[in-house]
């Protein structure tokens, strides 16, 4: 079974300075439970930099003990028959279904948290008999905190309207509304370098 050390119940100016032994926490514990215990669900980047969810049960007070890697969720059989939950290694720990699922919902935007970084805007181009789309698109996913921000200035579309492509690729997703890419670039924050002007793809007329 696969644990990281967990917090232990400490003052204020000792949370500040504590880091675990392995990875960054999220910035939400999720409170649960498991067989009358107190626990929480934490995302935490593992060594590799990959954001993994970890269950951490209270040992006594409000001390946290080490944290159980979750695999997942499952079905797994057992002496006392079929167990639902977390799946661990070597079983399977039950927990509320709904604070795994706010788990997997951290563990998303923790994942596409990484992307910020490296995000530009990336050319879509879809000509086919009934629409074309020219424009362009994110080249990566983004956090919810994020897309609160750049949703106004999206529009969904998808290019499987057309019985028949005639130029470039089916395109199903979210695009840049026209006229406000420059505005995306300088909300996400984009590189100088990976802006569209600076890869000189902004079309002549555009603000």
């Amino acid at each position: 079974m696969q644990t990281i050390t967990g917090p232990r119940s400490m003052s204020s100016g000792q949370r500040r300075s504590h880091s675990l032994t392995r990875g960054v926490p999220s910035m939400k514990a999720i409170r649960t439970s498991h067989e009358g215990r107190e626990g929480t669900l934490r995302v935490i980047h593992d060594a590799h930099g990959t954001p993994q969810i970890y269950l951490f049960l209270e040992e006594g007070g409000s001390h946290e003990g080490q944290g159980i890697l979750c695999h997942g969720w499952g079905v797994r059989k057992g002496e006392d028959g079929l167990r639902e939950g977390v799946l661990v290694q070597g079983g399977v720990m039950a927990i509320p279904r709904e604070d795994w699922l706010e788990a997997l919902r951290e563990r998303e935007d923790a994942r596409d948290r990484l992307n910020l970084p490296n995000l530009h805007l990336v050319k879509v181009y879809s000509r086919g008999n009934r629409i074309t789309l020219d424009g362009y698109a994110l080249n990566a996913r983004v956090d919810r905190a994020t897309w609160q921000k750049i949703s106004s200035f999206m529009e969904e579309v998808d290019s499987t309207v057309n019985d028949e492509i005639l130029e470039g690729d089916h395109f199903i997703g979210w695009m840049v509304k026209e006229g406000m890419e420059q505005r995306m670039e300088q909300i996400l924050g984009v590189k100088k370098e990976k802006t569209l002007e600076a890869r000189k793809l902004l079309p002549s007329g555009r603000p």
